[in-house]
């Protein structure tokens, strides 16, 4: 598995994170509640 490309959507309630191959196969892809990330946007500030 080789991924070229990782997208990372910031929404209000959902973070979701996909990865594709060089021929933009879809490699991953996962949905989560952002409330559970809330550690992470402390993080980043």
């Amino acid at each position: 598995m080789n991924i070229a490309t990782v997208g990372l959507d910031l929404a209000k309630n959902v973070l979701q994170v996909h990865a594709v191959d060089l021929k933009d196969r879809s490699l991953y892809a996962n949905s989560s509640d952002a409330r559970m990330y809330s550690g992470i946007w402390l993080w980043c500030k």
